[in-house]
């Protein structure tokens, strides 16, 4: 981080997380408070030919050379990962290209690790599933949560009687203009900042050469 201090010393620098401002996962990160977390399943698959209106083969992200591939596209769930949780320590890395599709880049990632000394975490990104999920699963004392980023739903367990959550209702868009505002009104409580960001490329590159 030192290294790029003389490059933005006069300017303020923010990575676009845009995840830190999706309403369901602030909620999330509140619901979590001080709890004592066991364990965390979090699952993002997608099939990358529907993702874009043309040939998933010419976007970058079927690149390996342009910086295509799960671990760097779906890098958003590693990162809210740790602005709910804490950091992060992996033990366990399987990430390759698995499937048909005709690109270079990775299509799957499986990551196993621990967070603090209690909590187990398994995340699992893939490209070539053609059904669509963007989940959590999150087991704790006095906690127990089933939460869907694409539905827009939680649920909570609550004396063994599962009860869905009130959750406000947002666009699509919400958590970049969200994101923006908070850059433009120097609200920094969620933003990610360049030392937060140079942190996680350091864990990506990690990840990558496991």
């Amino acid at each position: 981080f030192e290294k790029y201090k003389k490059f933005v010393s006069n300017n303020k620098v923010y990575i676009g997380y845009n995840m830190r401002f999706n309403p369901i996962l602030l909620q999330v990160k509140k619901l979590i408070g001080n709890k004592k977390v066991w364990s965390i399943n979090l699952v993002c698959s997608s099939f990358l030919p529907f993702w874009r209106s043309r040939n998933y083969t010419k976007v970058y992200s079927s690149s390996k050379k342009y910086g295509g591939g799960v671990l760097l596209d779906l890098s958003h769930e590693i990162d809210y990962l740790q602005w709910i949780f804490g950091k992060i320590k992996i033990d366990n890395v399987f990430n390759k290209k698995i499937s048909n599709l005709k690109i270079s880049s990775d299509d799957y990632l499986s990551l196993l690790g621990s967070i603090g000394n209690k909590t187990r975490f398994n995340l699992e990104l893939n490209y070539f599933s053609k059904y669509p999920m963007r989940r959590m699963l999150i087991e704790g004392n006095h906690i127990s949560l089933d939460v869907n980023l694409i539905k827009k739903q939680i649920f909570i367990n609550e004396k063994n009687k599962q009860k869905k959550l009130k959750v406000p209702k947002f666009s699509r868009n919400f958590s970049y203009i969200k994101m923006h505002e908070s850059i433009l009104k120097q609200k920094r409580e969620n933003l990610c900042n360049l030392e937060e960001g140079l942190k996680l490329m350091k864990l990506i590159d990690y990840i990558r050469k496991k």
